[in-house]
């Protein structure tokens, strides 16, 4: 039996509560098998500013695997599941997102399993996209069903400004 040593260290001139995107950060990792067997592995490295949340280089849509509807639909957040949502046919992972949705984690969990594109471009635009869905993607899939029925819209006359209210 073994053990694993795990070190992550700052530069000397920060605190941990002062890191930004920017700071160098090192992680040393060592694997002690026993006396005589040492495994060392490092990663230091500046984390890329361009890459947003949660810092996954973008793959693209070609590379990415595809998987079978079932499986996105088994991925529905409930008990140890992981939580994905389809956005133009492609599955975003968003079990650890959904913490930092800026209008709760209940809308996207309300989505797990099951496609939402209607409901992504009725209130996020391009940017938000490329900000957090790239990173966020883990794959591709087709036929996915949406559970909601995407509204018909009507255009309601409004009087003009010489009519009474």
């Amino acid at each position: 039996m073994g053990r694993i040593d795990i070190n992550l260290s700052f530069p000397s001139s920060q605190e941990p509560s002062q890191l930004d995107q920017q700071s160098p950060v090192k992680l040393t990792a060592t694997h002690v098998a026993s006396s005589e067997h040492v495994e060392d592995v490092s990663i230091s490295d500046k984390v890329d500013a361009t890459q947003n949340y949660p810092f996954r280089p973008r793959v693209r849509r070609e590379d990415l695997r595809f998987v079978d509807a079932s499986e996105v639909a088994k991925r529905d957040g409930i008990g140890l599941n992981r939580l994905w949502i389809v956005v133009d046919d492609i599955v975003l992972d968003c079990t650890e997102f959904k913490r930092k949705h800026p209008a709760g984690k209940s809308i996207i969990e309300g989505f797990g399993g099951h496609d939402c594109t209607w409901q992504w471009w009725s209130f996020h635009s391009q940017q938000i996209m490329q900000k957090y869905g790239n990173s966020l993607r883990v794959a591709r899939t087709s036929n996915v069903p949406n559970k909601f029925d995407r509204p018909v819209r009507r255009n309601i006359e409004l009087p003009t400004a010489g009519e009474q209210w």
